[in-house]
């Protein structure tokens, strides 16, 4: 990163735009139980309900109030005829559970050592090794530079359950289900090959990334030939991106992890209800608290941006096209906020009790 003299003139609050450009807007933030799989949020209100806007109705938690853990699983294959892949692995600091006694079904042992092994990363179970289960949407798949990596049973959805899987990991794992189950289209075709369209966002945001960083090189690399104006339409180009990869970035992983709080959030409030122990009462209430530290850091490393921060001061200086586009993302960045600052104040107020 090239660091360039700062002046008070606006052409040197230019330079200083492109040159502190964040690196560490580029971080991943990973979920831990059923990861990708999304909804998404686009209001608010002081309850934490804003992104529910397909919420599961209680018949299809319920159906497992009565059922031990084997006993869900058998109920999941047969009448919702979904693989459920029992891995001989138990999650990290979990004991194996005792209870889950259900073995595989047949014809499934080669799958079942393939996701042990897991070559390529698929699975949250084997990078965050935390997981006790997680759903697998149909053509989600790891993305390599030779093309995607592929995995049993690509074309249908799968739960993957640990060797510690209580009660409660499997509802909520099946609650992913669901609520793919109400999606319409949700594969598309990229370059030949079929994909999830989460895989289709991501490989857009990662486009917009790479664009990001070449803009921000090039502004960098003109700086002391250009002329004002020729600094300035770099400087716009490159905030374009900006705004364009903060944006997909912003509601790539915001749908991700208002899904995870929605569903842990619902394990939670009907624990009683589900007849789920203390323990898996409590996975779940952390659950919400974890998934709200991943929002908090993303919103908190845009909010922060020193970029972003100062073209706010100097906004009119750009084309009214930027002008609107950066405006249309501060709303959108407000109503995640808001969201955000409700999961919080709905964490607190339980927490207390």
């Amino acid at each position: 990163m090239l660091n360039a003299p700062m002046s008070v003139t606006i052409i040197g609050k230019v330079l200083r735009i492109i040159t502190i450009y964040r690196k560490n807007t580029m971080k991943i933030f990973f979920i831990t139980i059923g990861f990708l799989i999304f909804i998404v949020s686009t209001a608010h209100t002081q309850e934490v309900n804003s992104f529910e806007t397909r919420t599961i109705p209680e018949e299809v938690y319920m159906q497992f109030a009565n059922l031990d853990v084997n006993q869900i699983i058998k109920k999941i294959r047969a009448d919702h005829h979904l693989k459920v892949l029992i891995l001989d692995k138990t999650a990290l600091n979990y004991e194996k559970n005792s209870n889950l006694t259900i073995g595989n079904e047949e014809g499934t042992s080669e799958a079942i050592k393939a996701y042990e092994l897991d070559e390529d990363n698929q699975t949250a179970i084997k990078v965050l090794k935390t997981p006790l289960g997680e759903f697998l949407k149909p053509y989600f798949h790891v993305h390599r530079e030779d093309g995607r990596a592929d995995r049993p049973y690509l074309d249908q959805p799968i739960i993957l359950l640990t060797s510690s899987a209580n009660r409660m990991a499997i509802v909520h794992e099946f609650m992913h289900y669901y609520l793919f189950s109400l999606e319409e289209n949700s594969s598309v075709i990229l370059d030949g090959d079929r994909h999830d369209k989460v895989c289709g966002l991501l490989l857009e945001v990662e486009k917009m990334r790479k664009k990001t960083q070449r803009l921000n090189q090039e502004a960098l690399e003109k700086q002391s030939s250009a002329t004002e104006k020729e600094r300035l339409q770099h400087a716009e180009l490159f905030l374009d991106a900006l705004i364009s990869y903060d944006q997909m970035n912003l509601e790539y992983y915001s749908k991700l992890i208002f899904e995870e709080i929605y569903i842990h959030k619902l394990m939670y409030e009907n624990a009683k209800a589900l007849n789920f122990n203390d323990k898996e009462k409590n996975i779940s209430f952390s659950g919400v608290g974890r998934n709200y530290l991943n929002l908090y850091g993303l919103l908190t490393s845009i909010s922060e941006d020193p970029n972003l921060n100062i073209l706010t001061d100097q906004l009119s200086n750009y084309s009214p096209s930027l002008e609107k586009k950066y405006n249309s993302f501060r709303i959108f960045l407000s109503q995640v906020t808001a969201d955000s600052n409700a999961v919080y104040t709905w964490y607190m107020t339980e927490e207390k009790k």
